[in-house]
């Protein structure tokens, strides 16, 4: 489907700004595209996708000039979508990587070029967008199996019995793939690696997510241990209807939900949830913030010291070391982190993001108490 054209005076086509965005996140499938209408034309406008400023120059229907600041695939595969047709070459100027598109004479136009002697100057072959599509995600596919059949025999060297094993693997990757899913939800083509315990990342060893706005962001992190909570809630119905397989189906995902949402800053879901929090917050709310949540967290310490307090008092005191460990690590961090302007979380909705998290962790732990004794 073409771009959104709009005939102005003199019968000239216009692809207006907002029209602009709009096809680049409908048909080109890349949100977070911010075209500056202040900078739009007759014929070109600049725009932004994260920190990567960009300038394009089009005429409907005959050619199509992308300049970046830095190189990007999306980019130019969502604007590729747009006008129908794909680029022809791809050339330096300075730090300016620009991609171009012609769609009646790129022999003479390449041609040209080549005797300007553009720096990196590169004829790119046209390829149907389907088959490149295909092609761009064998790779990470078959790698992404590779590294799975890779922890599924490792598992299976270590419990000798299939039965654990495809339990926690299979855990393991629905975690990963329900990342994967909301990033499709969100408009992310882009071929990526699903590696255990890491989630979803691009060929550029880059989070696939870090160009949503924090709430995006937020519900993409929460994706895995939600999952882990729809199988531990399966894992309790197969228990209460007799299958000995519920019982560990439970407190497997119940375990993975509990490590994933461990409120360690800058490792795991949960230790990315709170920064994303922290980042919004002004730096006395994110004291406020970690207290409370710390405080929380200790009722918890106290349930599972409770439960092992006959077995090991040395775990008890490792657990309770722990949290203590995790208190400095938000305090710090909350003195760290600059504090915006204006804050865009209010710490009222804060808490109510605290309030669920810790119900989650809370109902890992009982559920995993329960199943396990």
């Amino acid at each position: 489907m073409p771009e959104t054209v709009q005939i102005g005076h003199g019968g000239m086509a216009r692809w207006h700004w907002y029209n602009i965005m709009a096809d680049l996140e409908i048909q080109g499938h890349l949100p977070n595209v911010i075209i500056d209408p202040l900078t739009a034309g007759a014929n070109n406008c600049s725009g932004v996708l994260g920190n990567n400023h960009f300038f394009i120059t089009w005429i409907h229907n005959q050619c199509l000039l992308l300049s970046m600041n830095e190189y990007s695939q999306p980019l130019v595969d969502a604007f590729a979508a747009v006008v129908g047709y794909q680029p022809f070459c791809r050339y330096d100027t300075g730090d300016i990587t620009t991609v171009e598109w012609d769609k009646n004479y790129p022999e003479d136009r390449f041609l040209a070029l080549s005797r300007q002697r553009y720096t990196n100057l590169t004829r790119l072959e046209s390829e149907n967008p389907g088959s490149k599509a295909i092609r761009a995600h064998i790779k990470p596919f078959l790698v992404s199996i590779l590294i799975f059949a890779g922890l599924t025999a490792a598992f299976q060297l270590l419990f000798r019995d299939w039965t654990p094993t495809v339990i926690l693997v299979g855990s393991i990757l629905l975690h990963a793939i329900s990342h994967w899913l909301v990033l499709k939800h969100y408009g992310f083509n882009d071929p990526v690696y699903i590696i255990p315990l890491v989630g979803p990342v691009t060929a550029e060893r880059k989070d696939p997510s870090e160009n949503l706005d924090d709430y995006k962001r937020i519900v993409y992190l929460a994706a895995g241990p939600l999952a882990n909570f729809a199988l531990m809630g399966l894992g309790l119905a197969l228990l209460f209807m007799g299958n000995g397989h519920g019982k560990e189906i439970s407190y497997t995902n119940g375990i993975i939900a509990y490590i994933s949402l461990l409120p360690l800053l800058g490792w795991g879901d949960g230790g990315k949830i709170c920064r994303l929090v922290f980042k919004n917050l002004t730096v006395s709310d994110r004291l406020e913030f970690s207290d409370l949540l710390i405080g929380i967290l200790g009722i918890l310490v106290n349930l599972i010291a409770a439960y092992i307090k006959s077995r090991s008092i040395v775990i008890t005191g490792l657990d309770v070391l722990f949290w203590i460990m995790v208190w400095f690590n938000l305090r710090s961090e909350a003195k760290r982190l600059v504090s915006p302007a204006i804050p865009t979380f209010s710490f009222k909705k804060t808490l109510s993001i605290l309030i669920i998290y810790t119900l989650l962790l809370y109902t890992s732990v009982l559920i995993y108490l329960i199943v396990k004794s």
